[in-house]
C-alpha cells in the first residue's frame, strides 16, 4: 500500500525532475512515519490493556496474606519463633531418648494385613499413621513407636508421607517375630475383644492394627491377636459415650490416629471418663457435639 501511494504521487509530479524526486522522497518518509506512529500507538494500547487485565486477574486470584500474626510486634514474633524452635528441639530430643529406652508409652502399628498400599485404602492408612506420628511428636509423653511388617508397598506408601525422617523402630518382620520374647507384654487393641482396657501402663506394648476404619472388617484384629497369642482389649468407649448411634453402628471402630491419641491423652490424664469424650469431640466434633467434656 505504501509503495503504490508513492508511485501514484510520482506519476502526478513527473519522473524526470530532480526536484520532483526529492519531493517524492519526502512524501514517502512522511507516509512511513505516520504508519509507524499509528502502529506503535496501537501496540502500546494493546500492551497497557493486557497488563491491566493480568493485574486484575492476579489481584482476583491472589490469596489473602496470613494476618494471624500481623498484630504482633517484631519482638513478639521473635519470641514466638524462638519458642517454636525450642519445642521442635525438645520433641526431637524426646523421640531420640525413646529410641534409647527412655519412654513411658510403647505403641506398635501392625502393618501385616496384606493390604495393597497403592489403592485408596492403603493411601488412607499411610496418612492415618503419619497423623498418629505427629500426635506422638507433639505430645509431652515420651513414646516409642514400632512399625512391624514394614516392607514392600508399605515402605513406599509411608515414604511418601515422610516416614524416612521419623524417629521410630522399623521392623520388616511381623508382630509375633518382633516381640516373640515379650508376648506377655503385648496388648492388642481390637473393637471385637470381649473386655475393656482398664488402664494404660508402662512396660506394655499397645498394638494398633493397620486397618482403615472406612472398611470395617469384623473380628480381623481380634483373630490376629488370638493367633499371635497375645491379650486383646477394646477401648471402653461405650461406657463413657452413652448410646451414640453412630458409634454403635460402626461397632466401636475408630480410625488409627484417634486410637493413638486416646493412648497419649490417657498417659497425661489417667481417667477414661475425661479423656474419651475430650478426644472424640476433638476428632469428630460433628458426630459427638452433644458430649459433655469435664
Amino acid at each position: 500500500m505504501l509503495r503504490s501511494s508513492v508511485f501514484d504521487r510520482l506519476s502526478i509530479v513527473g519522473k524526470n525532475s530532480r526536484e520532483n524526486y526529492i519531493r517524492a522522497g519526502g512524501i514517502a518518509l512522511a507516509v512511513a512515519g505516520c504508519w509507524w506512529v499509528t502502529r506503535r500507538c496501537r501496540w502500546d494500547r494493546f500492551l497497557s490493556s493486557s497488563a491491566g487485565a493480568d493485574s486484575n486477574s492476579a489481584n482476583t486470584k491472589a490469596k489473602p496474606k496470613n494476618t494471624k500474626y500481623d498484630h504482633l510486634t517484631k519482638e513478639q514474633r521473635d519470641l514466638w519463633r524462638t519458642k517454636k524452635e525450642e519445642e521442635k528441639k525438645a520433641s526431637r530430643e524426646r523421640l531420640q531418648a525413646a529410641l534409647q529406652g527412655h519412654y513411658n508409652l510403647e505403641i506398635a502399628f501392625d502393618l501385616g494385613y496384606g493390604t495393597s498400599y497403592d489403592d485408596k485404602h492403603g493411601q488412607s492408612l499411610a496418612r492415618q499413621i503419619a497423623r498418629s506420628y505427629s500426635y506422638v511428636r507433639n505430645s509431652p509423653v515420651p513414646t516409642l513407636v514400632h512399625l512391624t511388617s514394614y516392607q514392600g508397598e508399605t515402605v513406599d506408601a509411608l515414604t511418601r508421607q515422610g516416614s524416612e525422617n521419623w524417629h521410630v523402630k522399623r521392623h520388616s518382620e511381623g508382630l509375633k517375630k518382633v516381640f516373640e520374647e515379650r508376648l506377655g507384654d503385648v496388648v492388642y487393641l481390637s473393637p471385637d475383644a470381649p473386655d475393656p482396657l482398664p488402664e494404660v501402663v508402662e512396660g506394655k506394648v499397645y498394638v494398633i492394627g493397620g486397618l482403615v476404619d472406612r472398611t470395617i472388617m469384623k473380628h480381623m484384629s481380634y483373630r490376629e491377636a488370638t493367633e499371635t497369642g497375645v491379650q486383646a482389649y477394646h477401648l471402653p468407649l461405650h461406657l463413657h459415650l452413652g448410646d451414640n448411634k453412630d458409634l454403635l453402628n460402626r461397632g466401636g471402630v475408630l480410625n488409627i490416629c484417634t486410637v493413638a491419641l486416646l493412648l497419649l491423652k490417657y498417659k497425661q490424664n489417667p481417667d477414661w471418663a475425661t479423656v474419651i469424650p475430650q478426644v472424640m469431640k476433638e476428632e469428630a466434633p460433628t458426630r459427638f457435639k452433644a458430649l459433655e467434656v469435664e
